[in-house]
């Protein structure tokens, strides 16, 4: 290297709560800047997120991702910056950056993230030529990388899987006085068997599944009459939240879910649930299963949900096939039959076995190395070979570039501001 810190561009779509933007800020903080400088261009200005990193510039073009303009905006980004590095993350901003590549001067090395499923199949028609133009596609789940080179048609060798990263700091299983305290701060019984998913509201997530399960279950009389079922997170599809409301109301479930909105922190949320679900129809690498194994929770997942090992049936919970509402309904029933003592121990085993099988250290080490490899690839390459931009950017004001994002304060959703 030169012996100055090297420049990277992260470019988002927004800050919105999810785990691609909790994935990117956990690795923004625990970035080498002895060895890295950084700036965190989001597209949209939303924020769902406080405390946000401050050793790098944050900002915000306020823009949409379709926007005709946006290419040539980033790339007026790219050329001001001048980045050693640009790492993008997810479908509609990996086409974006590309495009906006082909208009700049600068030409920086690319790393383009793709990080969940489904994977629209645009996207995936188009990703054997983004692995063309930069040096790796990360991934984070084998689920990924499988469907990127069987269907994208990427290469192997193109691909890298760094699995997501969690903090076994923060998520611990909570001593008695935390777990009174959590019931008591979300008006829960000190008794009440507490199931959780915690996922955005949409057909992708099956929440609607989940429900149909628990009305099964109900009908059946095999359902606590103190049973309850939180739901926290953003609503992405209108339709999928709608259909689910109202099968919570035709199964006589209206007392016994809650759809709490977008949650910043959900550790509260894992220290007062006895058990965690997802029974998603696709899956990249949940976050949330490996902060509720963390955090001591046995939990029931499907297949699709579970293509990394995250959770071990039988013995950290039970993976269930993928949309197979009596299944799940027997996979809870079977964790509410559970002993309190026995839910407690397959979720201390759940912990132990992703410190084991998914460390934090390691996964971050992987990208600062592929970081440099990168960079070092880039700077291998001949300028005269580079790729020369097929319509150079106009020059713009730098203070006109990357706005700084208001305050970095968390800006509540339209739906949470919803009555």
């Amino acid at each position: 290297m030169n012996g100055r810190r090297q420049r990277i561009l992260f470019v988002i779509k927004n800050l919105q709560q999810g785990g691609t933007e909790g994935q990117l800020l956990q690795m923004l903080e625990t970035l080498d800047h002895s060895l890295f400088e950084y700036r965190l261009c989001t597209i949209q200005s939303e924020v769902h997120y406080a405390g946000l990193p401050k050793n790098g510039t944050i900002g915000s073009l306020d823009a949409s991702v379709s926007d005709r303009n946006l290419p040539r905006r980033l790339a007026a980004v790219i050329d001001d910056y001048q980045p050693d590095l640009i790492h993008s993350f997810r479908d509609q901003v990996n086409l974006q950056i590309w495009r906006a590549l082909r208009r700049s001067r600068h030409q920086p090395a690319a790393l383009m993230s793709v990080r969940g499923r489904p994977i629209y199949p645009q996207y995936l028609a188009m990703a054997r030529l983004f692995s063309r133009r930069c040096f790796k596609m990360t991934v984070n789940s084998r689920s990924v990388a499988d469907a990127l080179t069987g269907i994208g048609r990427v290469p192997k060798d193109r691909i890298a899987v760094i699995h997501n990263v969690s903090d076994a700091d923060r998520f611990q299983p909570p001593a008695a006085g935390q777990r009174a305290q959590a019931r008591r701060t979300l008006d829960l019984g000190d008794d009440q068997f507490v199931l959780l998913c915690p996922a955005r509201l949409s057909f992708v997530k099956n929440q609607i599944g989940l429900v149909l399960a628990l009305g099964w279950l109900k009908r059946q009389g095999r359902l606590p009459d103190d049973f309850c079922l939180l739901l926290p997170g953003r609503v992405r599809d209108r339709l999928s939240d709608r259909i689910t409301r109202f099968l919570i109301k035709a199964g006589g479930l209206a007392g016994q879910v809650r759809l709490p909105g977008p949650i910043g922190d959900l550790v509260p949320y894992y220290h007062a649930a006895d058990a965690l679900v997802l029974p998603s129809w696709a899956e990249g690498m949940p976050n949330v299963s490996l902060e509720g194994q963390l955090s001591g929770l046995p939990a029931v997942v499907s297949r699709q949900a579970n293509r990394d090992g995250i959770v071990i049936d039988g013995e950290s919970g039970f993976v269930v096939p993928t949309g197979s509402t009596a299944a799940l309904a027997e996979a809870v029933a079977r964790l509410i039959a559970l002993p309190a003592d026995a839910r407690r121990n397959m979720g201390l085993r759940g912990r132990a076995h992703v410190l084991e099988q998914f460390p934090r250290d390691a996964a971050l080490q992987a990208m600062t190395r592929l970081y440099l490899q990168a960079i070092t690839a880039q700077a291998a390459v001949p300028r005269l070979t580079r790729a020369t931009p097929l319509l150079a950017a106009p020059p713009v004001k730098p203070s006109l570039l990357l706005p700084a994002l208001p305050d970095r304060q968390p800006r509540r959703s339209r739906a949470a501001r919803a009555p």
